[in-house]
């Protein structure tokens, strides 16, 4: 919708990202217009209705993540994923809890808000045909390395070791 899509330029706008990211208005269900994309964030419903779209724009180490209220749409999108080639799989539950601001009796609120954020990060997994194209630009495009071991997991490594991907 184009009153969302506005809202959203303008919080972007507000903290300084406006530049960083790219809005559009278009159906999900026909697939995005670019590919290679590093990440893929879904705030709908029915994100498992959409992951073949994903796993076809997604470049390979790309990220994925939906945000989803309630562990029955948690549980179908997992059930879905089985079918796609992601890996890192997380379930992470988002928790704000506010305090009471007396300094002498600093103590949690009595509520909180809580939501589900699923399947953050996702990464594209490293087919056999990746694999064998990095293989071949080694034998044949780059003669002058000798000795080395290579890594051949997308980035994945990096993230494993806490160190951050860059795009």
């Amino acid at each position: 919708r184009a009153d969302m899509q506005k809202l959203a330029e303008e919080n972007l706008e507000l903290v300084g990202m406006n530049k960083r990211v790219d809005l559009k208005t278009r159906d999900i269900d026909v697939g995005f217009d670019e590919s290679d994309i590093p990440a893929i964030f879904f705030d709908v419903p029915n994100p498992w209705q959409y992951l073949t779209q994903v796993n076809s724009s997604l470049q390979n180490g790309g990220f994925f993540g939906a945000l989803v209220p309630t562990t029955n749409q948690v549980t179908k999108l997992l059930e879905a994923l089985k079918q796609f080639p992601f890996g890192e799989l997380e379930v992470v539950e988002i928790m704000m809890r506010n305090y009471k601001t007396i300094p002498a009796r600093l103590r949690p609120s009595d509520r909180m808000v809580a939501h589900i954020k699923a399947s953050t990060p996702l990464q594209a997994v490293n087919t056999p045909e990746d694999i064998a194209s990095t293989v071949v630009w080694l034998l044949e495009g780059a003669p002058n390395i000798t000795g080395e071991l290579f890594t051949i997991d997308a980035g994945m490594g990096l993230l494993r070791g806490g160190i951050p991907a860059r795009g």
